[in-house]
Parts: structure tokens; C-alpha cells; sequence
């Protein structure tokens, strides 16, 4: 059995990864030119991917489904995927390790696809649509997301499935079903025009139980954290450091000279006496 990791990052509001996993072959996706030199620095494989590149977290964000739900696959330029049993999808916020590919591929067992619960144990899909309402590139396409769901739950579906974070998916390399399934979540994500693919993902995978396995989400507990580059963050905290110290100083200054101020007027009051 053979496993590979993809990630990917898409527009222009990152520009820095983590380290890629050593026992395993890792290729990171980008539209990005200018972080070539982070990635292959990580230890990846650079994959340049000609779309357009954006600003907007709402294309970018939908534009990475491009690799999460495995699309890249239908194109001949990646056929060498082929040689491989297992792909591992990570997403660039995760600090993935060997360690944690080793455990889901023993978890994984007959099924052909594992991923991980929602770590908040959504009761309904409502508290997901209540949750996406406070990001932008979500909630610009809600009502379009909220019909979206009326619909299914008219032909059947239930608003109580199991809610799953798509951050870390484990696929069984093209079983058919796994080819079905990801292609209807990217296909339903481009008809709503939404990136936001927990809500979709988590719906139509109750017609996939048979091949979706979904474990609790400490059992491959990796911190949800944004890469920077260690001089980046440094200057970060200096200056939200200097927001605050500043006013701070400026205010304690303005006091001794107001002290000041006041001790010269008393001393001239006395004088004048």
C-alpha cells in the first residue's frame, strides 16, 4: 500500500507552510507563484495550478475544493496519482505528521473514505449555518445555502446528520463510490456558488455510509493553526505590542507633565503670596 499527502493553497492571503511529512510523498497545490519557494523549502512537491488568482477569500476558498474533493484527479497531467493506494488531504492549517497518517490509514479499514467529527458535536446542520453567518465568504451566498437545504430535506435527507470537518479527509484512491461522492459535494458547491463544503459534505454523505467512516475528532488531535514564518510573527507581536504601549506611555507622559504642571502653579501661587 502506497499513501500520498495533498494540500493546497489558493490566492494571495497566505504565504507560508508547514513542514511537509517525511515518510510519505507530499505535494502542495498552489495558484500561487510566489510561495514556490516555501513550499519547496517545507519539503513538498510544488504543483502550480493555472487559476486565477484572487483576493477574495470566496473564489480562493472555493477554488482549494478543486484538490479536497480530489477534481485534479480527472485530468491527465496528474495520472502518476494513479501509483498510489492512499490520499491523504490536509489543509494548510494543519500541522499534519506521520504519525497521524499512520493511525487513519489502521483506522481506515474496509471503508474507503475516513474523516473526522465536527470537534463542537453539532446537534443539527442549522448550528453549522449558524456558525458559517459570521464568515463572509459563507454567509454572501447563505440564501442560496439555505434553499439548498430545504430542498434536501424535502427529498429525504435529515437536518441531523452527522456534522464533519472536511480539514483532514483519508480517500481509498478511485473507488467508484468515492469518485461519486466527491464529485456531487464539488458539483453541489459550484451550483450554490459557496465554498462551504461541511454543510454540503455533511448532507449528502448520508447516502455514502456505507463508505464514509467518521471518527471522533481527538483521535487525531493536530492543533487548528495558521503557518507563519517565525520573523513575521515576531513583528506581528511587536507591533500589536507597540498599539499598546505606546498610548499607554503617552498617557502616563501627559500625566507627569500635567503634575508638573500643577506643582509650577501652586509654586507660583505661593510666591505671589
Amino acid at each position: 500500500m502506497k499513501a500520498c499527502v495533498v494540500g493546497c493553497i489558493f490566492g494571495k492571503d497566505w504565504t507560508e507552510v508547514y513542514p511537509a511529512v517525511k515518510k510519505y510523498d507530499a505535494y502542495f497545490f498552489t495558484n500561487n507563484p510566489a510561495i514556490k519557494p516555501a513550499v519547496e523549502a517545507a519539503g513538498w512537491n510544488y504543483i502550480f495550478i493555472d487559476m486565477p488568482l484572487s483576493d477574495d477569500p470566496a473564489v480562493s476558498s472555493f477554488q482549494s475544493k478543486y484538490v479536497k474533493f480530489l477534481q485534479f484527479l480527472k485530468h491527465n497531467e496528474f495520472a502518476f496519482f494513479g501509483n498510489y493506494d492512499r490520499i491523504i488531504y490536509t489543509d494548510h492549517k494543519l500541522r499534519l505528521e506521520d504519525q497521524h497518517i499512520k493511525y487513519m490509514l489502521e483506522k481506515l479499514g474496509g471503508y474507503e473514505i475516513l474523516i473526522r467529527e465536527h470537534p463542537r458535536n453539532r446537534q443539527n446542520i442549522w448550528e453549522e449555518v449558524g456558525d458559517a453567518m459570521f464568515q463572509e465568504r459563507y454567509l454572501r451566498f447563505m440564501p442560496q445555502t439555505i434553499d439548498y437545504l430545504r430542498q434536501k430535506i424535502q427529498e429525504g435527507y435529515s437536518e441531523k446528520p452527522t456534522v464533519v470537518a472536511t480539514g483532514l479527509i483519508l480517500y481509498k484512491h478511485l473507488e467508484q463510490k468515492t469518485i461519486d461522492f466527491t464529485g456531487a459535494v464539488y458539483n453541489d458547491l459550484a451550483k450554490i456558488g459557496t465554498s462551504e463544503c461541511q454543510i454540503i459534505w455533511s448532507m449528502l454523505g448520508q447516502k455514502y455510509t456505507d463508505v464514509i467512516k467518521i471518527i471522533k475528532w481527538n483521535e487525531v488531535d493536530i492543533r487548528w493553526e495558521a503557518p507563519q514564518n517565525l520573523f513575521k510573527k515576531f513583528k506581528f507581536l511587536l507591533k500589536e505590542t507597540a498599539r499598546l504601549i505606546v498610548p499607554l506611555f503617552i498617557l502616563i507622559l501627559l500625566g507627569k507633565i500635567r503634575g508638573f504642571m500643577l506643582r509650577k502653579n501652586k509654586g507660583a501661587q505661593n510666591a505671589g503670596h
